[in-house]
């Protein structure tokens, strides 16, 4: 019996208006027969594909003729309208492995349900890759078996290829991530948890390699009374970046081992939520230790240069006074000056030990040898230095520190202490005791010398060497007599 399909009377404008293909395809030439003596089961599955908005097509039959609505026409590209009321093998014979399961298994009572599957088909004339979600169902017919399968499909391709360029990307912005020379992470949440950290942060951390779902303060502990994990709550509190250059930061990077001061710049930069809140912050930043440390070393050096030139030039005024003094004629005055500022020269490159004029390795110096040429240039006449001990031989770095030492010393007892009038003297002596040099700078003979109310910056220097590259201790007494300076380094650290 033949029953009206009610429709909307009307194609979208430019659509495969199936409507009007259903109502005037020859139906008598296919498997279905003429469509008044089609069942009711099949009117009304045909009516359902039909008025429905979501891409269906029928397959009816042992054959799986096609019956098939507007959007299922868009799927099927160039093939549209020549497949309409084919039979399915033979409409995409391409994907006829496919639909012959289909069909077996829905015929058969069965459903079937597949999400973004991949088909190649050949809609437009060329391969095309497909991706599609579908529900396979069974209609019943007059009978109660399975006349057809009514199936439910919508192409799912955009979506399928957005979502890969999106994990593809994902994916590079991961390895970028990991890769990246500077340091990073991303903590969530007001406890800022870490979610993600790349190599950079966990080599500037040290030995903890289980960051993810900790904490910082839980991760870090160390870091603690420092002022970063209040500063990460302050960047989360207020959704402002903090940045930062050359902030000192304390890591305990080896299991057990102290904390060792780090340098970084860095900057933490909260991240908003679809609302505007802060959620996460991120972490970026570079270990600038070297950095760092290079240019403290640089200005110490710019400032101790300062220091000795201005000593130099302090020294050379002393001697032309002095020599003013004593000499008869300008040519005495030029000759004796002559000779001092030779030993100031050649004590000058006893400060640098090791290297000739010239570049080449020089021979290592003794301490009577260095005693001598660096105090030396300080005396105005024979007699004001005695220096007693043993031979003793130095490496680069000892003769460079006890250098600096005798340099200062020698400068300041022009200054202020013995070899500031005429009469005073300066006895060194040393000798080796347990292992240990112990040498004494004895003044006599000049003004009283009084403690001053800090050291100054040359004396300061002179310590730093003493008992930082020789590992050593150094002494000063305040005698009415005069200046009292002891020394003891380890045999040991005058070798290298």
């Amino acid at each position: 019996m033949n029953v009206p399909i009610k429709c909307p009377p009307d194609a979208p404008p430019g659509g495969p208006d199936t409507l009007a293909l259903f109502r005037t395809f020859d139906w008598a030439s296919t498997a279905l027969g003429d469509r008044a003596d089609w069942p009711r089961s099949l009117v009304t599955a045909a009516d359902i594909v039909l008025r429905s908005p979501l891409p269906m097509v029928l397959l009816w039959g042992a054959d799986g003729v096609m019956i098939y609505n507007d959007g299922y026409a868009r799927i099927c590209g160039e093939r549209h309208p020549r497949i309409f009321g084919s039979k399915v093998l033979d409409a995409w014979p391409e994907a006829s492995g496919w639909n012959e399961e289909v069909m077996r298994v829905v015929m058969g009572g069965g459903t079937l349900s597949v999400a973004d599957q991949e088909f190649t088909l050949l809609r437009n004339g060329e391969p095309e890759k497909v991706w599609l979600t579908v529900d396979y169902g069974p209609v019943v017919d007059e009978t109660g078996s399975p006349g057809g399968v009514l199936a439910v499909c919508v192409e799912t391709t955009a979506r399928v290829l957005a979502e890969r360029r999106a994990a593809e990307e994902h994916e590079r912005l991961k390895l970028m991530f990991s890769q990246a020379p500077s340091f990073m992470a991303i903590l969530s949440g007001p406890e800022h948890r870490f979610e993600i950290v790349n190599a950079s942060y966990l080599r500037l951390v040290g030995h903890r390699r289980d960051l993810i779902g900790k904490t910082v303060r839980e991760a870090l502990p160390d870091v603690e009374g420092q002022g970063y994990f209040e500063l990460l709550d302050e960047v989360f509190r207020t959704g402002r970046a903090f940045t930062g250059r050359n902030l000192a930061v304390d890591l305990r990077r080896e299991a057990g081992a102290p904390p060792e001061k780090r340098y970084v710049d860095m900057i933490y930069q909260p991240l908003q939520d679809e609302h505007g809140r802060t959620s996460a912050i991120f972490v970026e930043g570079f270990d600038v230790t070297d950095r760092t440390l290079a240019e403290e070393k640089q200005t110490l050096i710019l400032r101790e240069m300062s220091h000795r030139v201005k000593n130099l030039f302090a020294i050379v005024l002393g001697m032309i006074s002095s020599t003013a003094r004593r000499a008869k004629t300008p040519a005495d005055m030029a000759a004796a000056l002559q000779g001092r500022l030779r030993a100031l020269a050649a004590a000058h490159d006893l400060v640098r030990p090791g290297f000739e004029t010239d570049g080449t390795n020089g021979s290592r110096a003794s301490l009577d040898r260095l005693i001598r040429a660096v105090v030396g240039p300080h005396l105005d006449e024979p007699g004001r230095l005695a220096a007693d001990g043993p031979e003793i031989l130095l490496g680069e770095q000892a003769a460079t520190a006890l250098a600096l030492l005798l340099h200062e010393t020698a400068t300041n007892a022009v200054k202020y202490g013995a070899l500031s009038v005429p009469g005073g003297r300066v006895d060194v002596a040393w000798t080796t005791v347990s292992g240990a040099l112990e040498l004494t700078w004895t003044e006599s003979g000049g003004p009283e010398p009084r403690a001053p109310s800090k050291l100054g910056f040359g004396s300061l220097l002179v310590e730093r060497s003493v008992t930082g590259q020789l590992r050593g201790s150094l002494t000063r007494t305040w005698r009415p007599e005069g200046l009292l300076k002891q020394v003891t380094i380890p045999t040991d650290a005058l070798a290298n």
